[in-house]
Parts: C-alpha cells; structure tokens; sequence
C-alpha cells in the first residue's frame, strides 16, 4: 500500500515503510535483520493466500495490488504433518487448504479436509486458508468426499429448506459409509464463546435418511 512516506509492506506480521515500489529478496530480509540472507527464504502471500518464494536476487514490485505481505523463515527447517495416517515432511511454516488436499492426493474440487483439534470440534480448512504447521507437536488432518447444497445432495428436501430459509451454507460430507454435514457460520450464544460463529459438523447416524422418509420430518431443524 502507498502511502506519504513510502509503500507500506508487512513481514512476519509487522509493518515496515520502504521507498522502493521494485525490492529484491534480499532487501526484504536485511530490512527485517535476518542475517546471514542464505539461511533465511521469504515468501510473498498472494491473493488467495498462496505463497510464492522470491529469491534473494528476484524483484518485486509493490506497486501491484494485494501484495504487501511476506514471511519469513531458516531454510533449514522441515515440519512434520500427517495426512490421513500418512506422515509427510514441509518445507514452509505456513501450509493452505489447497496444498494439503495436493499432499494428500484427493481431487481438491471434491474433497475437503479439517485439522484434528484434541478435545474439541475438528477444524475444516478452506483452500486458500493457512495453518501454522510450527505449534508444539504434530499437525495431523484428514480429508473427507464432499458435496455442496448446490449439486445432488442427500440431505432431505424440508433440511435444505429449513438450513436456506435461515441463510444457512451447508457442505455435505462422505468417507466411506459416513455422511455428514458441515453448517458455515453457525450463529453462537452471545457472550459465551470468543467468536460470534463457527462452523458446525454434524455427522448423520446411520439409517438417518431412511428415518427422514418415514417420518417426513426434518431432523435438523432441532439444530
């Protein structure tokens, strides 16, 4: 962002003003003290929340919308993460939805994936959102078939209804013989929790559907 001073730019979360719209790798990372530069890489977030490294004889120009974040780290280190039980070695601190479901080998249009949070709901990760892959221990993930609202759907016809009249976006979930639900932004009590809203999995018990065309009723509108 250009301002009076100059152009405005973030590095590992910290904002810095420098003169020059067109700035190498190397610039960045002596603007920030990491020294020696060859033991250090920087990345740029792009639009998305991708990353993209700039060497440290590479340019680039600030000048281009949406582009004035960096992060840092020693190229030394590796992150461990599994993936469905299967371990895998990162190169970056910071990995996105996107790059997981690559890692893992599903079709990213047809699978989501969620992080396994110990003691509380698993977190879905959006392709273009990061994790931190540098918290104590290891970051474990698993990936799941999905479907959305919007093509064939196996919910009951009064579920939609009900989940789209409350302006309520669903994803619908398979892996293997379980079926489930994602709600986005659950709406939470006020005053209770930190966050306002969450996304909210519920995973359909078995004969769920077949209890829904016996009973014509809708079960999760006692959500």
């Amino acid at each position: 962002m250009v301002t009076s001073r100059g152009y405005r730019i973030q590095i590992d979360e910290k904002p810095y003003i420098v003169n020059d719209p067109v700035i190498t790798g190397l610039q960045l990372l002596d603007l920030v003290g990491k020294r020696p530069a060859d033991e250090y890489l920087i990345f740029q977030v792009l639009q998305g929340g991708q990353l993209e490294e700039i060497r440290l004889d590479e340019t680039t120009d600030l000048r281009k919308p949406e582009l004035e974040r960096f992060i840092t780290f020693e190229s030394d280190r590796s992150f461990r993460l599994v993936i469905d039980g299967r371990r895998f070695e990162w190169g970056r601190p910071l990995i996105n939805g996107l790059e997981l479901k690559k890692l893992a080998g599903v079709d990213p249009a047809t699978y989501g994936i969620w992080l396994e949070v110990r003691g509380a709901e698993d977190r879905a990760i959006a392709d273009n959102e990061l994790v931190d892959l540098q918290q104590p221990g290891v970051e474990r993930f698993f990936t799941g078939k999905k479907t959305t609202t919007e093509g064939n759907s196996f919910l009951p016809a009064k579920d939609r209804e009900y989940l789209a009249g409350r302006g309520l976006q669903c994803d619908e979930i398979v892996d293997g013989s379980n079926k489930g639900v994602i709600i986005r932004g659950f709406p939470l009590p006020s005053g209770r929790f930190d966050a306002g809203q969450a996304d909210l999995l519920l995973l359909l018990p078995f004969g769920y559907l077949r209890s829904c065309s016996i009973l014509n009723k809708p079960i999760l509108s006692e959500v």
